[in-house]
């Protein structure tokens, strides 16, 4: 059998967020169950674990956590035959450019290979430029699970499906969605997390969400995503939704529980909630568990067809935390999207999870290329609602063409992207100090205040609609409690935040808030403030 490595050497650094902190890295866990369940000798270099609050700038403005180049080469051991580096998020490739040529001058030996959804939209780049044998694209473990038998063979790589080399691109390779070997989803090997540092984590509160018990680990329970929304790089990287059989989610939770003493799920899938049928299967499966297990939605899901019922049976299983993407309020920025999904169902859900008492956060997102100042108004006024109807909290991101999205293809055809390092830092889009403008109609400084406008407004709303709200957080904060993101920022961020919100204070800003007000008065309610049923008597949130 062959003898692996499996690294992700650092993450950029969400220094400027307020919602998201770098978790366990599930991509590593997966592929190192899936290497050692083939048999194959497995080494796992969790940079950002080992160098936890670690913390330095790379070139011009890339900031980042992790161990440093020389200390992330020394790790890998003498005799390793493949490398495989995992990339998740596009904003770090000129830092992790050029630690593979430094890997590749100073261990010539190795067949250096690397993927992730990050990597994938920018493979024939990749190659060409970064000392690599070869990328794999779209989900990872069976392809590389055969280009590691290959290597073994001391046979060729280009052959290989999804995989791409310096003689083969991107555009010749099989669909990256194929299957390969795993078809079903239940035969991929469960994530294996012996040798990444989860207590680092742990203590660190690194969890996207919230952190309701300390000892928490990433799960998905689903493959892929139906839809293909513009801005995402799901498309390219997934085929259709696939599902783990409940069973099969059952037993890996308790493999967690008894291996790592794990209490508390975080389900980072990209569309959990989509078959109604398999998720409330779901939800009766969990039920059974004794004792039960806390998980939480924090990535994001569609809003249609959640029920009270079937949120309130969800909370009873352990359901901690939801989010929603509606990502717009404007039914015609939607339509550009192609969210395919009603604006009103965001309000319904938002309604009946109130009315259980289940914390609930959105995902929001501003600068679409399409996007005028009436649809952010549309977005606005729907944050209004969803703040009265019971919305807790919501990030809002900036949009930026992700490599490998059908938005970044579009600009690419046009020449509109140029693939340097300055694209790459500008991709990290929830930086809330971040200026960047892919829209013809607002620069990236006004959208910048766009944002910020947009969290005072939203929590002006909550706090005034809920006023115990902002009593429960801040008394969350003081005794080191969650029940919301919120709970943490206040906590930890509480004067940095402050900070990246001083532009509001600057003329720019009044500028912005005279152009938004203006189309407020010339935009009409739009339909789906219409269409919404009238709001039922709630509980209280608890």
């Amino acid at each position: 059998m062959a003898r692996v490595t499996l690294m992700v050497p650092f993450d950029p650094l969400m220094g400027a967020s307020v919602g998201n902190n770098t978790m366990p890295p599930l991509r590593l866990a997966l592929l190192a169950g899936t290497c050692r369940a083939a048999g194959h000798e497995t080494t796992v270099i969790d940079g950002v674990g080992l160098g936890f609050e670690r913390r330095y700038t790379w070139g011009d403005g890339f900031h980042l956590e992790g161990l440093g180049f020389a200390e992330l080469i020394e790790r890998i051991p003498a005799g390793t035959g493949v490398l495989g580096l995992s990339m998740m998020f596009s904003q770090s490739y000129p830092p992790v450019r050029a630690l593979l040529r430094e890997i590749r001058r100073r261990r010539p030996e190795l067949t250096i290979v690397a993927g992730g959804e990050g990597m994938t939209g920018i493979a024939d780049l990749a190659v060409a430029e970064s000392g690599l044998d070869a990328v794999v694209v779209g989900e990872g473990e069976g392809p590389f699970l055969d280009l590691v038998d290959a290597v073994e063979r001391c046979d060729g790589l280009g052959a290989l499906a999804n995989v791409v080399t310096r003689e083969r691109r991107a555009a010749d390779v099989v669909d990256p969605r194929d299957k390969g070997r795993f078809p079903d989803p239940d035969a991929i090997a469960p994530a294996d997390w012996r040798d990444v540092p989860l207590a680092r984590y742990w203590e660190g509160d690194r969890v996207h969400g919230v952190n309701v018990t300390g000892r928490f680990v990433p799960m998905i329970a689903t493959r892929g995503c139906p839809y293909k929304c513009r801005f995402c790089t799901a498309p390219g990287t997934w085929g259709m939704q696939r599902y783990l059989s409940h069973e099969n989610v059952v037993r890996q939770i308790e493999r967690h529980r008894a291996e790592h003493d794990v209490e508390h799920i975080v389900f980072t899938d990209l569309s959990l909630t989509t078959s109604q049928r398999w998720f409330e299967g779901f939800v009766d499966h969990l039920l059974t568990l004794s004792p039960r297990i806390k998980w939480s939605v924090p990535s994001g899901i569609r809003a249609e067809r959640l029920s009270a019922d079937l949120l309130r049976r969800a909370k009873e299983s352990g359901l901690v935390y939801l989010q929603i993407s509606p990502e717009t309020g404007s039914e015609e920025v939607m339509s550009w999207v192609d969210k395919r999904m009603r604006v009103d169902s965001v309000l319904d859900t938002v309604r009946n999870a109130r009315s259980v008492g289940l914390p609930v956060g959105a995902a929001f997102v501003v600068g679409f290329p399409v996007e005028s100042w009436g649809d952010l108004v549309d977005t606005f006024r729907l944050t209004t609602r969803l703040a009265r109807t019971g919305l807790d909290e919501a990030v809002v991101s900036l949009f930026q063409p992700l490599p490998g999205s059908p938005s970044f293809e579009e600009l690419r055809r046009e020449n509109r992207v140029t693939l340097d390092d300055a694209f790459f830092r500008s991709l990290f889009v929830a930086d809330m100090t971040m200026d960047a403008s892919h829209n013809p109609r607002m620069t990236g400084y006004e959208l910048r205040i766009v944002r910020l406008f947009f969290y005072l407004w939203l929590f002006l709303n909550v706090f005034a609609s809920r006023p115990g709200r902002l009593v429960g957080s801040l008394v969350n904060a003081s005794k080191g409690q969650q029940t919301h993101k919120l709970d943490r920022i206040l906590r930890r961020d509480f004067k940095r935040i402050v900070r990246n919100f001083l532009p509001v204070l600057t003329p720019t800003a009044a500028r912005v808030a005279a152009r938004m007000a203006a189309a407020a008065w010339r935009r009409p309610q739009p339909g789906w403030a219409l269409r919404v049923s009238p709001e039922p008597d709630l509980a209280p949130a608890g």
